[in-house]
């Protein structure tokens, strides 16, 4: 029986992401770390609000503003 991972490894500051490698699940901060970016130059590129917090996963943005798409945020931050 193998060893396999369900959940996926946590973002760090060593991790190497591109625009590409976002993922719904993952939180604004979590994208400002694997893009080496700051987080409020994510805010500003994604034309966010500070008032949703940087824990909020980008699937969950949606709630709060309706057209926030994954795949758009992607695009904005390439």
């Amino acid at each position: 029986m193998g060893i396999y991972s369900v959940l996926p490894a946590p973002i760090t500051s060593e991790t190497n992401m591109k625009p590409e490698d976002i993922k719904g699940y993952m939180t604004l901060e979590d994208v400002s770390k694997g893009l080496k970016m700051d987080l409020n130059e994510v805010y500003k590129k994604l034309d966010l609000p500070t008032s949703i917090s940087k824990d909020t996963k980008l699937k969950d943005i949606q709630n709060t503003i309706p057209d926030f798409e994954t795949e758009g945020a992607r695009e904005k931050l390439k």
